[in-house]
């Protein structure tokens, strides 16, 4: 399992896992803790890609800063200048853009790891449900 993958392919992924085959509970209860594992797998996969993108995106802002104070034609003056310069800046903004992604894929991580968790209860529902409409 590929931990860098991207949203689409995560949540069609997600809606195969949490889904649950009311005529095989057995099973869906038996993959329960494995499915949580796979994605506290992911979720620590992509927590610590995330810190590394922030690190790697200050670093890059410094350099940048050092670029735009020393060497680039129009120097900046100000502070509002700089952070103008910063954010305009095709790299920078690109290498914010991964971060708001994977902070999206971490967050759907979340979600589908809150899902797994609640699975028990729409099996026991599911259960009482078939109890009741086959007259149990």
């Amino acid at each position: 399992m590929g931990y860098s993958m991207n949203l689409n392919d995560l949540k069609e992924m997600a809606k195969r896992d949490v889904s649950i085959d009311r005529n095989d509970i057995v099973s869906a209860t038996v993959e329960t803790p494995m499915l949580i594992h796979k994605y506290l797998d992911l979720f620590t996969a992509n927590a610590k890609s995330l810190l590394n993108a922030r690190r790697d995106l200050a670093i890059k802002k410094q350099e940048k800063m050092l670029f735009y104070k020393t060497e680039y034609k129009l120097k900046p003056e100000t502070a509002k200048e700089m952070q103008m310069l910063l954010e305009g800046d095709e790299e920078l903004a690109g290498m914010n853009a991964n971060i708001e992604m994977r902070e999206t894929i971490i967050k759907f991580i979340e979600e589908t790891i809150r899902t797994l968790r609640n699975r028990p209860y729409e099996i026991k529902n599911i259960i009482e449900w078939q109890k009741f409409t086959h007259g149990g």
